[in-house]
């Protein structure tokens, strides 16, 4: 059972670095495959910090 467990995170894992790459590609072209990374790392970095943070509510 583990092994399986196992074995379906590191295709899970492929998955999401697969389709990391594809998004940079897409986005910023293979000119500047790294500077690309760096850029969708931080929007990534962003929404989830906007998700996870919470709101504060606005005092009128």
């Amino acid at each position: 059972m583990l092994p399986t467990i196992l074995r379906l995170l590191a295709w899970f894992i492929v998955f999401l670095g697969a389709t990391f790459c594809w998004i940079v590609l897409i986005e910023h072209g293979p000119d500047d495959f790294v500077e690309g990374c760096k850029i969708e790392a931080a929007n990534f970095k962003a929404i989830v910090t906007r998700v996870l943070t919470p709101v504060t509510p606005a005092t009128p």
